[in-house]
Order: structure tokens, then sequence, then C-alpha cells
């Protein structure tokens, strides 16, 4: 077997033993009778469907070697059949798709990470063959999915049509790899493509909620590959888009987070690697900030183990509601590194600096019940009811004004560092700026007329 052949089979046993860890559709068991979720599954799938087209027609002009151009080609045509097969299926179940565009949030960070790979085997090793094995086995979970609503037509569509091109794109992935990644340092830039692959994050939009879910289970959903920048990318997303009024953060799993992914920063350290810290730092700094910027409610579920840079994101939050399972802690000290995300700000001005200095001398993780007295938590719910409790919560908040919301957290936020009279002058500024808001006028004439009001963010 030749070095590259051996390369090319090491990546796919890799690929091969991620999807194999990975469930991308949770929900198994629906009524027959209710196909809104398979309706808004297929929406979504045109999305992506549209968006795989694009990026390989994109690709097609900067590719120097004619059999990959072709290729290209092939699976930019192979994903516009597919969306329209999708399109002609929703139309017949009675969907009406005029106005919908798939594109309307903009692209998904995914699309945005592919589009950034220049080489060949960057292009081919990222989409044509591990994004085309993920599209794969989601593919698959959607069918059992359907099988089990009993929709047999969407069942028929994706295994007879769609899902023979998918076999085919990662087939022709893994022979145009085993072509071109020649050499150590090519092998090396596809095997990095592919990790910056997985899903670091589930994100979704409910609106007007929003819901980030940091998705490394196995880690316990420490702070790894693009988890830092799909976050970034998330928040971008949610601060442009008006429909969302509320953020809960939580993690996939058993844990919140478990912070810094060690065999990540015992590598760095082994290797001097003090660009590669550094710019870990800046991200985390830079969320932090976008979170604490954010001009709506963050509210953080936190289901299990917080600790380090988790306990820090969590902190950021401006509301952290418990499980009765998760624990506490600034556990920096117990690695050799001191807090970061902003963790030695936002802890002392929670719980005062002596329980603070306690808190990251020691390195100890608390119970959900001690959080809460200390004043680090709002509250601790039962852990099989904290996502109903948060949801609860981010509904109530999000029928308020957006505008009352955005101004509220700025004045709360910079009285930490003001004093009486600074907070009645931006008091007086920010009431008149309510004052003639459309959604002042609707609050009162709901609260006189005896009716729910219908703020609109204007």
């Amino acid at each position: 077997m030749s070095s590259r052949e051996q390369f090319v089979k090491e990546l796919e046993e890799y690929v091969n033993e991620k999807l194999s860890s990975l469930d991308l559709i949770k929900e198994t068991e629906i009524p027959a009778s209710d196909r809104a979720e398979i309706v808004r599954r297929l929406k979504m799938a045109l999305k992506n469907e549209l968006e795989a087209s694009e990026l390989a027609a994109l690709w097609m002009p900067t590719t120097p070697e004619i059999e990959v151009k072709l290729a290209l080609a092939r699976q930019a045509g192979d994903e516009a059949k597919h969306y329209r097969l999708i399109e002609k299926h929703l139309e017949n179940m009675g969907v009406d798709l005029h106005g919908f565009d798939p594109l309307a949030d903009g692209y998904g960070p995914m699309f945005q990470l592919l589009a950034g790979f220049q080489s060949t085997v960057e292009r081919i090793g990222a989409a044509q063959f591990t994004r085309e094995a993920l599209a794969l086995k989601k593919n698959q979970q959607f069918i059992e999915f359907c099988e089990a609503a009993g929709d047999s037509e969407t069942v028929e569509l994706y295994r007879g049509q769609i899902q023979p091109d998918e076999e085919w794109h990662v087939i022709l992935g893994l022979k145009v790899l085993e072509k071109y990644a020649s050499t150590p340092e090519l092998q090396a830039r596809a095997r990095n493509a592919v990790e910056k692959m997985y899903q670091a994050i589930i994100f979704t939009i409910e609106a007007p909620v929003a819901t980030i879910k940091l998705n490394r289970p196995e880690k316990l959903n420490a702070f790894g590959g693009p988890m830092r920048e799909e976050i970034l990318s998330a928040l971008d997303v949610i601060a442009a888009d008006d429909r969302i009024r509320v953020l809960v953060v939580t993690g996939q799993g058993r844990g919140f987070s478990a912070g810094g992914d060690i065999h990540h920063l015992k590598y760095l350290r082994e290797n001097k690697d003090e660009d590669g810290f550094r710019s870990i730092l800046a991200k985390g700094e830079k969320i932090t900030r976008s979170m604490r910027m954010l001009a709506k409610p963050v509210i953080a579920a936190v289901n299990g183990p917080c600790a380090g840079a988790g306990f820090s994101f969590a902190l950021a939050c401006d509301i952290r509601i418990a499980s009765d399972k998760a624990t506490f802690g600034p556990s920096f000290a117990l690695v050799g590194l001191h807090p970061d995300w902003g963790g030695s700000w936002f802890l002392p001005k929670l719980v005062g600096s002596a329980k603070a200095c306690e808190l990251v001398f020691t390195g100890t993780m608390i119970s959900a019940e001690d959080a809460q007295r200390i004043g680090l938590i709002n509250r601790v719910v039962p852990h099989e009811q904290l996502m109903d409790s948060v949801m609860e919560l981010a509904g109530t908040i999000a029928k308020n004004p957006p505008g009352v919301l955005r101004l509220a957290k700025e004045s709360i936020y910079r009285s930490l560092s003001s004093d009486l009279e600074t907070a009645f002058a931006r008091e007086s500024q920010v009431q008149l700026e309510c004052f003639y808001s459309e959604d002042f006028l609707e609050g009162v004439t709901a609260f006189v007329e005896k009716r729910r009001p219908q703020f609109k963010g204007r």
C-alpha cells in the first residue's frame, strides 16, 4: 500500500469514527399525522443543497486540475438537481414555497468555513469527502425519521435519488485525495480541513429564541476544533436577526463545558506555540465581548459540569439557570493557568472578592445549590425540567419590547462602573427614547384596554 493510499485509508477511518458518535437527528418518533417537522427539515435541506451547489461553482474557476474542475461541475449539477427534486416534492406535499428564500438568513457557518479553503486537497478533503459523508449519515437518519412518521414518499426520494449521488461524491473525494495528497504537507492540510468540518455547536433559531448548544459531548464540550469560530459566527447571525430577541446557550450531553481542550493546550505548550495560544485567548475574549455587547438577553442553561473557560463563558451570560446536576468552578489553577474569558472580572462582581479568591485559588468545584447561595447563578431546577424552565423564561422575556431589553442591558452593565448621578442622566436619556417609541404607546394602550400588548420593536 502506498503512502497516499495509507493516508486516505486512515483519513476514512477517522471520519467513520467521528460519524459513529454523531446523532444528527434526535427526534426519531413523531406522529404519522404530523408532517410539519418533515417540511421544516426539507426546507433546511433546500438551503444545504443550494449552498453546496454554489460552493462547487465558486471553486471551479480557481481549481487548476481539469479532472477536479469536472468533478466540481458534476457536484454542482447534482446538488442543483437535488434542490429541484426537493422543491418539487414539497410542492407535491401541498407546501406553498412562494416567497420562500433558503438564504434569507445568509450563508451558514459551514459554507463560510468551506469557502475559505484554497487548495484542492483542502477543498476535496473537506467538501467532496467529509461533508458528503456527513450528508450521507444525516440523510440516512432523516430517512429513518420519515419512516417513523409514515412518510414513504420522502423516504423513496432520498433513498432512490439523493443518497446514490452522495455516495458517488464520497468515493470521488477519496479518489481525488489519493491522487493529489502527494506530500506530507498536503496530507496535513487535507487532514486539518477534515477536522474543521465537524460541527462543534448546534445552532437553532425558533424565533424569538435562538439556541447555541456546545456539541463536543465526548470532551464534555471543551472548547476545541472550530467551536470558538462557530460561536462567533452564530453570534453575528443573532445580532443581525431582528426576529431573535433572546439567546439561550447550553451543552450537549451531560456537561455544559469543561473549558479549554487540555490535550490541545498541552500540544501548544510542548511546541511553545505562543501564537496559537494567543489566538485562542483572543477568540475567547471576542466571544465574551460579543455576548456582553449583544443587544439581546443571554441565558445560560447549565446542564452539568461548568469549569475553566466554560465557567467564564457562563458568567458572561446575563442570566444563569442550572440543573441540580450542575457543578461550577474556575479550575484554571489546577492546570497551572490564570482565569480567562473575563472570568477574573465577572466573578468578584457576582460573589465578592473574598469568595472569588477562594474559588480561584483552590479551583474547587461547587454544587448548583452552593452556586445559587453565593449569588453565582439565578436559580436551580430539577435536571429534567431545565430546558423547559429556561425556554419558558426566554419566552417571557421575548414578549417585552426589544428596544427596552437592549437599553436596560446596557444601563445595568454601565452601572457597574458609574455613580448614581450618571445613572440618573442615563435613565432620563433612554426613557425619552422609549417615550417616543411605538412599543410604549402599544404598552399603555394595551394596559388600558386590558389586553396583552404586541410589541414590534419600533
